[in-house]
Parts: C-alpha cells; structure tokens; sequence
C-alpha cells in the first residue's frame, strides 16, 4: 500500500471515529463500526459500482491504436507459441475495455480443430504502470453435445460467483505449462459422457466472445447473484449478490477459499497422475 493510500485510509478512520463520537456514540462502539466498515461498505460499493454491458464489444487488436503492456502481449505470444507446437492455431486478439470500469483485458483466442478445443489466453489489467494490478491466465474450452461446457484454466483468483449446471470449471492454478493443462484438459473431457462438438465454422470470434460474457450473466440470474436493469442495459449484482461477492473478497473467506481451491487442484492433479 502506498503511502498517499496509507494516509487516506488513516484520515477516513479518524474522521468517522471524530463522528461517532460527535454524535454521542460510545467509542468502543465507534472503533468495532469502523474495523467491520468492509463488511458494510464493501457490499453498498459493489452494489453501485458494478454494470456489465448486455453486449460487451471486442475489438480486434491494433498495435497503432491499442495500447496494450509489453508483459500482456508477450505472454499471449510465448503461450500461442507454446500451443502452436501442440496443434493449436492462433486466430485472432482482441481488446476488450467495456465490461469492467477501468479494466482492459487483452485477449488471444486459439483452435484445436482435432481436439475440438478453443483456448483463451487473457491479459487483464487496469493501465501500464508498473504498480497495478495484472492477471495472466490461459483457459480451455470444450462444448459437448448435451449443451455443456468444460472449462479448465489455471486462474489463481476463485470466482465470486456460485457454480451453474451447464459449465464444468476446473482452476488449476499451479499448472504454469499450458501443454500440460491441455493435456489435463483432455482428461477431464474424457471423462464426460457426451462428445465434443466440432468447432464452429464461422469467423466470427468477436461476436461469440461477447455472446459468451453475456451468457455467463444470463446464468447469474438464476442464482440471484445479479439482475438486468433494462433502464440502462445492463447486468447488476442484487444485494444479495453484492453481499455475497463482496464477503467472499475479504479475509477469512478470502483466504479459506483460496486454500481449498489449491487443496481441490492438488487432489485432482494426483487422482490424474500429470
């Protein structure tokens, strides 16, 4: 944390223990209001912060236009790399700046034709400075024939989301080789009792990426985790779901999470033998 932050968060403290104490509120009390704040806060700033668009728009990625970080594009070329070898094609990047308020995510997308597999290779972060926050991770995925999805990633960031019927999730976070986490993919797929779609045929990988993300919404309205406002169209989180997704950010949850995430992976990985 910096110091400016540091010092913002020290001021914001003394100022609402001030007010509690001006409006004759016992400071003992004053001081457990102000430690359990995120707990209040946190589900009211999610609540009116969060809007993903109905349709949330990639563009195709222009070096003259978009400026993307040396770090994004060269871990979608080592890892395009990499899988080019495993009989992956490289089809296209995008940059997609609309879904999350200031977050641009940069996204390659390969094929497998004789896998029947798609990959995504996602690049997120919030501007170029050296200080802010990245995510890199890859992510496999494979349709079946009964309408679900297998999807294996090694994203080290539990989703705030509860789990839906029609997508198999795996995070394997401590698989780094994305050889590796294909051929654990493939696995995984092999146990499914449907077969895998054939790949579609059109090239319009833009429209089925954002049909994807809006999709991925459409299955949180059943969860009650978010909601269509239709007034500005766009998806929100209810308050149950901004509660819920908030809490599962801050400690213990955070960290219980996190663990039983790498114990989960861990098993699987030893039950798989790779």
């Amino acid at each position: 944390m910096s110091v400016s932050r540091l010092s913002f968060n020290v001021l914001i403290l003394v100022a609402a223990l001030w007010t509690l104490g001006w409006l004759g509120i016992p400071w003992r009390f004053g001081v457990v209001v102000v430690l359990v704040a995120p707990y209040w806060l946190g589900p009211i700033a999610i609540r009116l912060a969060t809007r993903h668009p109905a349709h949330p728009s990639f563009e195709p990625y222009d070096p003259s236009r978009h400026r993307v970080p040396d770090w994004a594009v060269g871990f979608t070329d080592e890892t395009s790399a990499a899988l080019g070898r495993a009989g992956f094609t490289a089809n296209a990047r995008f940059v997609e700046a609309t879904w999350a308020r200031h977050v641009t995510s940069f996204v390659a997308v390969l094929t497998n034709a004789v896998s029947r597999d798609t990959v995504m290779l996602a690049a997120l972060y919030t501007s170029q400075g050296s200080t802010d926050r990245r995510v890199s991770y890859t992510e496999f995925i494979a349709k079946f024939t009964d309408g679900r999805q297998l999807l294996t990633n090694n994203s080290a960031t539990p989703s705030v989301f509860p789990p839906v019927p029609t997508k198999m999730l795996t995070r394997l976070p401590q698989v780094k080789d994305p050889v590796r986490l294909h051929r654990i993919h493939e696995l995984l797929a092999g146990r499914a009792t449907a077969a895998k779609e054939p790949l579609p045929c059109d090239a319009n990988l833009a429209g089925r990426l954002s049909e994807a993300m809006t999709r991925s919404m459409q299955e949180q309205l059943g969860t009650g985790y978010m909601y269509f406002d239709t007034a500005e169209s766009v998806y929100r989180p209810t308050w149950k779901g901004a509660m819920l997704m908030s809490w599962k950010l801050l400690p213990p949850w955070r960290q219980i999470r996190q663990t039983r995430m790498g114990l989960e992976a861990t098993r699987l990985l030893g039950e798989l033998g790779v």
